[in-house]
């Protein structure tokens, strides 16, 4: 998994304790839909092909329900789903870029995975905005105990939403050329946007790990020394807090 993949890069610079912070965060999160007992069976049918990397079909699910059931409670998930989806989709078709041959190929390849990427942007951003909005509703009702862990299970899910959205910027501008002017372009808007997330949650496990990506964009853009002053920045970093959703249920 390319997170899994730039965690291992940045070793020596971030300790140990945020490392396992911010895996325990992804693994929290990772599920999502899976776990979920009332989720429509089109759904879940979806993130089990998912999990079997069986992209097309998955996506063939998720679509199907999303065509019939426009007003469904699970709208918002189901375009977090796809864009997930998608994600993994073009990610795994850029891995395979150095195995093709000719620059023709290999473009034609690129093309296809910023096609997935872009796709899996728009769905996220929907996603996005419907999460936020139920996110909105939590937190002016009263919060029995028995809805505590929910709220916290859907903090977590809403938080990896947003992070999803600048990913998905993060990755179409790895189908570019570096020196191009696209390349650059939307890595920085995909910089912006973990800003965005680290400034809303900058104490918090998915703040520290927008913080990390927006470094890591740093670096790739070749300003080596704001890279690295974010990495020094999370090593300085003691802890996270209790995310915002438990504060409120608590």
């Amino acid at each position: 998994m390319a997170e899994t993949v730039m965690l291992f890069l940045l070793r020596r610079w971030l300790p140990i304790a945020l490392l396992a912070s911010v895996m325990a965060f992804l693994i929290s999160s990772s599920s999502g839909l899976a776990e979920e007992d009332s989720t429509p069976r089109p759904l879940a049918r979806a993130v089990e092909l998912h999990k079997a990397r069986k992209f097309d079909q998955a996506l063939k699910s998720v679509d199907e329900f999303i065509a019939t059931n426009p007003k469904h409670a699970e709208f918002g998930n189901s375009h977090l789903l796809r864009g997930k989806i998608l994600l993994e989709a073009g990610r795994t078709r850029m891995s395979r870029v150095s195995a093709v041959n000719g620059n023709e190929s290999k473009q034609a390849v690129r093309k296809k995975a910023r096609t997935e990427f872009e796709s899996a942007h728009a769905s996220l951003l929907i996603a996005r905005k419907l999460l936020l909005a139920k996110q909105m509703v939590f937190f002016h009702e009263k919060l029995s105990k028995e809805r505590q862990l929910e709220i916290r299970k859907f903090a977590v899910r809403s938080i990896r939403c947003q992070l999803d959205v600048a990913l998905a910027l993060y990755e179409t501008a790895g189908t570019y050329e570096s020196v191009k002017d696209e390349f650059s372009t939307t890595m920085r808007a995909a910089s912006k946007e973990f800003e965005k997330i680290h400034s809303s949650y900058r104490s918090q496990i998915g703040g520290l790990y927008a913080r990390m990506w927006q470094g890591r964009c740093f670096h790739q853009l070749g300003e080596v020394q704001k890279a690295l002053g974010i990495y020094n920045e999370l090593l300085g970093h003691h802890g996270a807090s209790k995310s915002r959703a438990s504060e409120h249920s608590g």
